[in-house]
């Protein structure tokens, strides 16, 4: 679970691109599929393997790790904490090592000739996580959660992506759809009992639209809308698991710190549940670009609403709901071709919401990923 300073890169930096043909090769694979600010990860494999003829597929394998901070909302009793609860942040947030691996493949079922890339996919992956928790006395600590001291989690992934958004290099206009659906299973009996324990599975979907209003060589307006749902089933579910996972383009690699952070405007790792549901509204400008199309800000005006299954969870409002608004500004980057690769695109930003039903600010939420985030 990442805090709100934490990133993620999540635009894997390909050393042999995609020629402009859109020439499907078979060609080695090594790149940056995460960094924050104490942690790492790369990732190496074959990319262009026509397994589905037309469409290219990849096999890799991840790995990374560091020092993160994360977060449980709860206290000894596993009752949950309000922005209005004393020590609120002071004992929720401790610091944990953490070492992650995934092995598996991309399978390409359809292919763009227009976006050069597939439209359709499907991930496989063996995945693995371990992390261990640094006792500050944070209130998790205090009671008897078996994960409490950390886990060593392996878990089967699967998921159907579906991305046909089309970005314009000029303007930073996004339009088009994407989507992906998910299934992940950590089952007791795979190694899942040795350091914590977890024995449960999740479904996960995440639908992403962008609609353009205004389209000029000076300015652009365009919609953004996300739909997010995520279910957990079992008898072992671990409280950093309760989280929002499993959204996004590399569904395999990215997970959200909560309902919060994903739903902007409220704290990384707050409403935690077995079953969550957010809906992310943007109304976008796109400015004209500095030193041409290397970097294009972007402002952000935002609506979101989020709701969870559990009403006991402790808000000012009293509500399993929450309501949030704010503004954002984003930069998004092009790296050119790098090392004969294809253009590297980037996406940083800084979201400033607020919390209504708690009548709440956070100032916090800042990011960095590819262009592809929402």
């Amino acid at each position: 679970m990442k805090t709100s300073g934490i990133f993620a890169i999540i635009a894997a930096i390909i050393f042999s691109g995609t020629s402009p043909a859109d020439e499907i090769k078979v060609k080695p694979l090594f790149g940056i599929c995460e960094t924050n600010i104490l942690s790492f990860g790369v990732m190496g494999g074959v990319d262009g393997m026509e397994i589905v003829p037309g469409a290219s597929s990849m096999a890799f394998l991840s790995l990374g790790g560091g020092y993160l901070q994360s977060a449980s909302w709860r206290d000894a009793e596993d009752e949950r904490l309000s922005p209005r609860d004393d020590g609120f942040m002071d004992k929720s947030v401790f610091w944990t090592w953490q070492a992650r691996a995934r092995l598996g493949m991309n399978l390409g079922i359809l292919r763009s000739a227009a976006l050069k890339r597939n439209i359709l996919s499907l991930d496989l992956f063996y995945k693995s996580d371990f992390q261990k928790n640094v006792d500050n006395g944070a209130f998790i600590f205090q009671g008897s959660e078996a994960n409490r001291l950390g886990f060593w989690e392996n878990s089967f992934f699967a998921a159907l992506n579906y991305d046909n958004v089309a970005f314009d290099q000029d303007t930073a206009l996004k339009s088009g759809l994407a989507g992906n659906a998910s299934i992940e299973w950590a089952p007791g009996w795979d190694w899942n009992q040795v350091f914590g324990r977890s024995d449960y599975g999740r479904v996960s979907a995440n639908l992403s639209a962008y609609m353009p209003l205004l389209k000029s060589r000076q300015a652009c307006i365009y919609l953004g809308e996300r739909l997010v749902g995520d279910a957990l089933f079992g008898s072992e579910i671990p409280y950093d698991r309760r989280i929002l996972m499993n959204v996004g383009p590399v569904a395999w690699l990215i997970s959200y710190p909560g309902t919060g952070y994903i739903l902007r405007g409220v704290e990384p790792g707050r409403f935690d549940a077995k079953l969550k549901l957010v809906n992310n509204f943007d109304i976008r400008l796109t400015l004209p670009g500095i030193f041409g199309r290397v970097c294009i800000p972007e402002i952000v005006a935002f609506f979101d609403v989020g709701f969870w299954d559990d009403a006991a969870i402790q808000s000012p409002s009293g509500l399993d709901n929450a309501l949030s608004t704010g503004l954002g500004l984003f930069l998004n980057f092009t790296i050119p071709q790098l090392f004969g690769a294809q253009d590297v695109p980037i996406l940083c930003g800084y979201v400033a919401g607020y919390n209504i039903r708690d009548e709440h600010f956070l100032l916090t939420n800042f990011s960095l990923g590819s262009r592809y985030s929402f």
